[in-house]
């Protein structure tokens, strides 16, 4: 399976590679987040490989806390820049809201 976000690939949601053209920082593809880690975000993409996963399950498994702080510096970036979908995109406050990738 292979999936294209703009410049960048993901191929069977474990490893994040780009084209040539892909922005890239330390030799390693650049998400481009705003703010939030990098790192952070690289496991995200590779714990939702496995599966769609509840936020509070993703949360715990990269170490924040904070529901505000992991919706704004990570899930909502992610899901605007189309890396990451909402299974249930028409209530994205719902108790059973999971993420996947796009």
């Amino acid at each position: 399976m292979q999936n294209w976000f703009g410049s960048l690939k993901l191929f069977d949601g474990d490893l994040l590679r780009g084209g040539a053209d892909a922005p890239r920082r330390g030799g390693k593809v650049w998400l481009g987040l705003a703010r939030g880690s990098e790192k952070t975000a690289r496991r995200i993409l590779e714990l939702l490989a496995d599966g769609p996963m509840r936020p509070s399950a993703l949360r715990e498994e990269v170490g924040i806390r904070s529901r505000i702080h992991f919706s704004r510096y990570y899930m909502t970036p992610l899901v605007e820049k189309g890396l990451v979908a909402r299974t249930d995109p028409d209530n994205p406050m719902s108790p059973m809201q999971e993420y996947k990738l796009a």
